[in-house]
């Protein structure tokens, strides 16, 4: 009915290219862009895919690339999109609530290699984290958002220390009110969660550093000290920073 693999890429590029079986995919380490169509997105550790059946896309990979990978059979596939409408079109979850329980799927993973077993947990485990994802609403807004709102999102995405939201709305030449309904509209949760969310994946991407010491992990990623890093990663992941790094094999 499915099936889990982890996956390494090594800077190369794909393209145009579809798959028989809708994926559902985290990417663990590394940064690759992904386009449909006309659109396109930039993903970082703990950004989440979904990819239906059929859908044409072209990838570009970073180096170090490693992914997680949920694999539905056709029969699967097409019960799932019946289900649950989400999974019919395609989708980038950067980082989120659904984020924990695709790092256990990693670690059942992990534990099935180890000791030869346990096929059914696995496949329990994947489900769950599925399940996880629809409860995400990234938005109830299809198609580009306006100019102006896309580049706060640039801005809130590139900036160790953002803007307030009330400056944000005044460089825009809105009211702060209507900035955050805005944001919420088209992207589906709140400019607090969207910067939260972008701040686990740095942490994300600094933890897969070999050897970087926690508390410059801290430090370049913006918190006031080591141990406020930690408890957010743990808040997060479910995972302390030596159980993450021991997961996702750094």
């Amino acid at each position: 009915m499915l099936s889990v693999s982890e996956n390494r890429y090594s800077s190369e590029v794909q393209p145009r290219h579809a798959h028989a079986e809708t994926t559902v995919t985290i990417l663990l380490a590394g940064q690759l862009r992904e386009r449909v169509g006309s659109r396109e997105e930039i993903a970082r550790p703990l950004s989440i895919v979904v990819k239906p059946r059929d859908t044409e896309h072209a990838n570009e990979f970073g180096a170090g690339v490693r992914t997680l990978q949920i694999k539905l059979s056709p029969d699967a596939s097409a019960s799932l999109e019946s289900a649950d409408k989400s999974f019919r079109e395609w989708r980038w979850h950067h980082a989120g609530p659904a984020v924990p329980a695709f790092l256990r799927v990693l670690k059942v993973l992990r534990a099935s290699a180890d000791e030869d077993c346990n096929g059914e947990r696995l496949e329990e485990t994947a489900f769950d984290a599925l399940a996880a994802l629809t409860l995400e609403r990234d938005g109830t807004c299809h198609g580009a958002p306006p100019q102006w709102l896309a580049e706060i999102k640039q801005t809130l995405d590139e900036s160790m220390r953002p803007p307030s939201v009330k400056q944000l709305a005044t460089r825009a030449g809105v009211h702060s009110v209507y900035l955050a309904r805005q944001f919420r509209r088209w992207f589906g949760h709140s400019i607090t969660e969207h910067l939260a969310r972008r701040r686990l994946q740095r942490v994300a991407g600094l933890m897969d550093c070999r050897g970087k010491p926690l508390s410059l992990v801290a430090y370049e990623s913006g918190f006031a000290d080591q141990s406020h890093m930690c408890r957010f990663l743990s808040r997060e992941t479910g995972l302390t920073p030596k159980a993450y790094r021991a997961l996702i094999g750094v």
